[in-house]
C-alpha cells in the first residue's frame, strides 16, 4: 500500500471519529426503525470496516487501556444471563454491542495533531447544534417548576440533567482556547454565555456544579500558576461573572433560579436522590451475596421510599446494582485508565474528565448516554507526543 493510500484511510477513519462526536445531539432522537445514533454507529462501522479491510489494529500503547475496555464490557453483556430484568438487560446488551463497534473504530484510528484539534471542534459544534436545538426548537415543561425546561430532538423529550451535561466538554475546551489564544475568542464567549444559558435554564444543578469544576480544572490545567496566570484567570472569571449578570441571568424565570439555589437542594434533598441512594445501598447490602457480587442486571433492582425507581440517579451506585462488586470495581478500572491516558495524551480534556465524573454522580449513565463513553474514549485516538498547546508556553 503506498503513502497516498494510507493517507486516504486515515482521513477517512478521522472523518468518523468527527461524524460520532458531533452526532451525539442526536443520540436522544430516534426514527422508524430506533435510535438515531444506532444507525449513525452501524453505518459508520460498515465503513469502516469496509476501509480497513476487515484489518484491526492497535498501538501497543493502547493495550491497557484497551484491556480495560474489553472486561468491562464483556463482563457486562454476560450479566444478561442473570439478569432479574431480562427484556431490559438483553436491550442493554446490544446497546454494549454497539458500544464495542464504537471502541474498536477509535482504538483502531490515530488523529495526528491538527486532526485531535479538529475533533476538539467537533465537540464545540455539538454545543453549537444544542443551543440552535434548543433556542429555535421545541421545547417542554420539566417538573414542579413551570419555567423550568429540556429540548425536544425529533419529536423526543430530553432528561434536563443528560441534556444540560452536553456542554460540559464544550465549555471546557473552549476555555483551554481562550486561555491559549486559540480560536476567535469573542466567537467563543458568545457560545460559552448561550451554553450557560441553556444549562441555567434546564434547572440542572449537577449540571451547573459539573461545569463549574470542568471549567476551574481547565484553568487550574492551563500551566504552572505563577502570577500571570492568576490574573489572567481573575480577569477571565469576572468578565464571564459581568456578562453573566448583565445579559444571563436577567432571562432565567425566577422559579427556575429559586431551583438553583443552595437552599433548595437542602430542602428536597436533591429532588429525592439521597432517598434512592440509601435505599438502593441498603438493599443491596441486605440481599444474598451472589447479588452484591454480581448485580441484579440492568434496572432489575427498585429502589426507593417516596417513589420508586429502577435508576439511581447516580452512576457508581448504578454499577453497583447492574453489576455487583465486580462490575463496579471493572467500571472503576476503565475510569482510572482513561484518567491516566487523558493525563497523558490529551491533558486539555481533564477538566471535562473530572466535570463529567462530578455529574456522574447526580445522574445514570448508562450505554445509551453516549456522552461520557465517546469522551472516554479521546484518549485511544490522541496522542501527545509533547506537542500538546500548553497555556505556560507562550504561544
Amino acid at each position: 500500500m503506498n503513502r497516498e493510500s494510507r493517507l486516504i484511510i486515515r482521513l477517512n477513519k478521522a472523518f468518523l471519529i468527527y461524524a460520532f462526536v458531533i452526532a451525539l445531539p442526536f443520540s436522544w432522537a430516534s426514527f422508524a426503525i430506533g435510535s438515531i445514533y444506532r444507525a449513525v454507529t452501524l453505518l459508520l462501522f460498515i465503513l469502516f470496516l469496509f476501509e480497513s479491510r476487515l484489518i484491526i489494529n492497535y498501538s501497543s500503547e493502547k493495550r491497557f487501556l484497551l484491556f480495560g475496555w474489553l472486561l468491562y464490557l464483556g463482563y457486562a453483556v454476560i450479566t444478561m444471563l442473570w439478569a432479574v430484568n431480562r427484556d431490559a438487560a438483553i436491550t442493554n446488551s446490544l446497546s454494549l454491542v454497539l458500544l464495542g463497534f464504537i471502541v474498536i473504530i477509535f482504538f483502531s484510528t490515530d488523529l495526528q495533531e491538527e486532526e485531535s484539534y479538529k475533533t476538539d471542534l467537533c465537540w464545540i459544534v455539538s454545543g453549537i447544534i444544542c443551543i440552535f436545538l434548543y433556542i429555535f426548537g421545541d421545547k417542554t415543561a420539566v417538573g414542579e417548576y413551570g419555567s423550568r425546561t429540556s429540548m425536544i430532538i425529533m419529536g423526543t423529550a430530553t432528561d434536563p440533567n443528560e441534556f444540560a451535561s452536553v456542554f460540559i466538554v464544550p465549555l471546557s475546551l473552549m476555555t483551554f482556547n481562550l486561555l491559549n489564544k486559540k480560536g476567535p475568542r469573542i466567537l467563543q464567549i458568545i457560545i460559552m454565555l448561550l451554553s450557560l444559558y441553556c444549562v441555567l435554564m434546564s434547572g440542572s444543578r449537577g449540571a451547573l456544579i459539573a461545569v463549574a469544576v470542568a471549567m476551574i480544572i481547565t484553568l487550574l490545567q492551563s500551566g504552572k500558576v505563577d502570577v500571570k496566570s492568576v490574573l489572567i484567570i481573575i480577569a477571565f472569571s469576572i468578565i464571564v461573572l459581568l456578562l453573566s449578570t448583565r445579559y444571563i441571568i436577567p432571562l432565567i424565570p425566577d422559579d427556575v433560579l429559586t431551583r438553583m439555589s443552595l437552599k433548595a437542594l437542602l430542602t428536597d434533598g436533591g429532588s429525592g436522590r439521597g432517598d434512592l441512594w440509601t435505599d438502593a445501598v441498603r438493599k443491596i447490602w441486605n440481599g444474598s451475596v451472589l447479588r452484591m457480587m454480581f448485580g441484579y442486571g440492568q434496572y432489575g433492582l427498585t429502589v426507593g421510599t417516596k417513589g420508586v425507581s429502577q435508576t439511581m440517579h447516580n452512576q457508581l451506585i448504578q454499577q453497583l446494582s447492574n453489576y455487583g462488586i465486580v462490575g463496579l470495581v471493572l467500571y472503576l478500572i476503565l475510569i482510572y485508565k482513561s484518567y491516566k491516558s487523558i493525563k497523558l495524551n490529551c491533558p486539555r480534556y481533564m477538566g471535562a474528565f473530572i466535570g463529567m465524573m462530578v455529574m456522574s454522580l447526580t445522574i445514570t449513565m448508562s450505554v445509551a448516554y453516549k456522552l461520557i463513553w465517546i469522551l472516554l474514549l479521546m484518549p485511544a485516538v490522541m496522542s501527545n507526543k509533547g506537542k500538546e498547546i500548553r497555556f505556560d508556553d507562550g504561544k
